[in-house]
C-alpha cells in the first residue's frame, strides 16, 4: 500500500521504480490496481490525481504533469 496527500493534498504523488501496490491512496481517493497490471511491462512509474481520478504514467512524464516538482526547495 501507498499513501500520499496528507491533509487533503491532491498535488501529491507516488512515485516507484517498479510500481506494484496492492492499494494507492492519495489524498482521499483510494485505487486498487486492476488485474492486467500483472502482466504489464515494468517500468518507472508515477500516480496522480486527474480531476480527482487517480492515473498512472510513466515517471519521464511527471514533470509535464506536475511542472510544480522542478522547483527546488532546498533547506
Amino acid at each position: 500500500m501507498a499513501h500520499a496527500g496528507v491533509a487533503g493534498n491532491e498535488e501529491a504523488v507516488i512515485a516507484a521504480s517498479y510500481l506494484a501496490p496492492t492499494q494507492l491512496r492519495i489524498a482521499e481517493v483510494i485505487s486498487r490496481p486492476p488485474d492486467e497490471w500483472e502482466n504489464r511491462e515494468t517500468s518507472m512509474e508515477f500516480a496522480f490525481l486527474r480531476d480527482g481520478k487517480m492515473q498512472i504514467d510513466k515517471i519521464t512524464n511527471m514533470l509535464r504533469v506536475r511542472p510544480d516538482l522542478n522547483v527546488f526547495k532546498g533547506v
